[in-house]
């Protein structure tokens, strides 16, 4: 069932969703709004098709568990491989476990088999759409969608899942998760704490120059002067001040604006070397 409704969205969207809508959309409602919302609720052809909420539904959503360590665990679904190692690196170095799948049936089957405490789609997967997963669910399904055009923010809304623009800010993503989790999920614990940087501290990658933003033990962030889409995945930074290099593995980058990237790198083989250098500057 989808409503359609002129009552503000704050007061319609829940009483709506007790009474067994799986969207709730305000009036005037643009066709294709609708026309998604509705290809979200029932799917086509041999797609998983929603149910009454008192009915059987396709995704029973069980209780959600952390992993053995306590992290709160959170399954990325987007077809992307790129967009899949940036999310994976940001959320994992903010304390997360990550689990990830690249099609609608592969995350469907994650969902099943081990319920996370949050879900990150992007809204097209294939011939399926990722706000499926939300009207599939017997209970909410915390859910991150990932869209790009100006109808999805209020489709996803309008299921009760936030929303995030394409291209994705990792930034921005690590900022709203926290208030996304179920209260009861422990906080996350990084395995390297972040530093804070005492001064600042010019790099070198390849022939660019950059700026270090913040740093730990197993990774830092970089402000890259000049485009770096040329820029291989192994890569050396050089700290002209210390007189070190460090070996490091580029896993995202972001524009920042017209002239400057940032760059997220991992650092594969922590030496007491890279140890010293990272107390030094924080």
């Amino acid at each position: 069932m989808i409503i359609l409704t002129s009552l503000d969205g704050v007061d319609a969207a829940e009483p709506g969703h007790r009474a067994g809508a799986a969207a709730v959309l305000m009036k005037p409602c643009p066709l294709e709004r609708l026309a998604r919302t509705i290809e979200a609720v029932i799917g086509r052809g041999d797609r998983p098709t929603v149910r009454h909420a008192t009915a059987s539904v396709i995704l029973p959503f069980r209780d959600r568990s952390t992993t053995e360590h306590g992290a709160p665990t959170i399954l990325v679904v987007v077809p992307d491989e790129g967009l899949v190692r940036l999310a994976r690196h940001a959320l994992t170095d903010a304390g997360y476990v990550v689990m990830a799948a690249s099609t609608f049936p592969d995350g469907l089957r994650e969902l099943q088999a081990r319920p996370p405490d949050l879900l990150i789609a992007a809204l097209r997967l294939g011939e399926f759409n990722g706000l499926q997963f939300v009207a599939s669910s017997e209970r909410r399904l915390p859910t991150i969608i990932l869209g790009d055009d100006r109808y999805d923010e209020a489709e996803s809304r309008a299921l009760g899942a936030e929303y995030l623009p394409m291209p994705l800010d990792p930034s921005a993503l690590v900022a709203i998760v926290p208030a996304m989790l179920p209260k009861s999920a422990p906080p996350p614990s990084r395995r390297w704490p972040r530093k804070q940087l005492t001064r600042t501290v010019p790099a070198q990658v390849g022939e660019r120059r950059a700026v270090l933003l913040n740093v730990s033990y197993g990774g830092m962030c970089l402000e890259i002067d000049e485009p770096p889409e040329a820029l291989p995945v192994a890569v050396e930074v050089v700290f002209p001040d210390s007189r070190q290099t460090v070996h490091a593995e580029l896993v995202w980058r972001n524009r920042r604006d017209d002239r400057t990237w940032l760059c997220g790198a991992e650092i594969p083989m922590v030496t007491d070397d890279w140890r010293l250098l990272v107390d030094a500057i924080s």
